[in-house]
């Protein structure tokens, strides 16, 4: 079979292959920027620490059950200080940083 006159599917199926690829790729950037961002929206894993550093009275309490080595003391020390409580983690547990670090985001990432 040969191209039939004003027979325009070969066009139409580029277009539509071409716009569901454009969606593919959209969709892709999206869901990327999303991870890049952060799981809590645009703010990120900075807001939601603002967040705890905010409330803090609360927030230590809840500390203290993830890490029940931390002191009151300790807990009052950090104050709300990210790398303050990240540091005395490590040296309470003998962890090393990034583990640390990535720690404390998977505990954050969970807070409601």
């Amino acid at each position: 079979m040969g191209h039939v006159p004003g027979n325009r599917s070969g066009t139409s199926h580029l277009a539509i292959t071409l716009a569901v690829l454009l969606g593919a790729v959209l969709l892709g950037a999206v869901l990327l920027g999303a991870v890049l961002l952060g799981a809590h929206g645009f703010g990120g894993i900075e807001m939601d620490w603002d967040r705890i550093e905010g409330n803090w009275k609360e927030a230590k309490g809840k500390i203290k059950q993830k890490w029940g080595q931390l002191t009151d003391d300790d807990l009052s020390k950090i104050n709300g200080r990210r790398d303050q409580l990240e540091g005395k983690i490590q040296q309470r547990y003998g962890l090393a940083k990034d583990l640390v670090r990535k720690n404390v985001d998977d505990w954050l990432n969970a807070q409601p």
